[in-house]
């Protein structure tokens, strides 16, 4: 069996001037990368853009309502005594009547208080709001 002699091969000077210059292994091959990717990205997001205006296109407000040729003619005089008949006549019609509370609730604040701790709108028992 033949021995491996000790003297290391003669490297190339090509590899020699590469390892000296470690720009040209990493840095360029790099900035291929970085710069040729750039290029190449534009496309997909060009395609992306595309795609969303075809998705989302403005609309008139005629077309978004679906009235572009069933149109009725309004007049805003009928439609004001229209509204004016829906209204009622006096504002004194109604009634207020106070809901009923539940079993159990005091008729003013939180459960625990009487009408004795009610706020008072002046000075006499009688004067009290509840």
């Amino acid at each position: 069996m033949s021995t491996f002699s000790r003297k290391p091969l003669k490297p190339s000077p090509i590899l020699t001037k590469i390892r000296a210059k470690p720009f040209l292994l990493f840095g360029i091959p790099f900035l291929v990368l970085t710069v040729g990717s750039s290029f190449v990205m534009t496309t997909f997001t060009q395609t992306r853009y595309d795609l969303h205006n075809t998705k989302h296109k403005q609309l008139s407000f005629d077309d978004d309502l679906g009235l572009t040729g069933k149109r009725k003619k309004v007049d805003l005089r009928e439609e004001y005594f229209k509204r004016l008949s829906m209204v009622p006549v006096s504002q004194d019609d109604f009634e207020n009547v106070r809901v009923p509370r539940p079993e159990g609730m005091p008729e003013w604040g939180a459960p625990g208080q009487t009408s004795e701790d009610a706020p008072l709108k002046g000075r006499r028992k009688e004067d009290r709001w509840v």
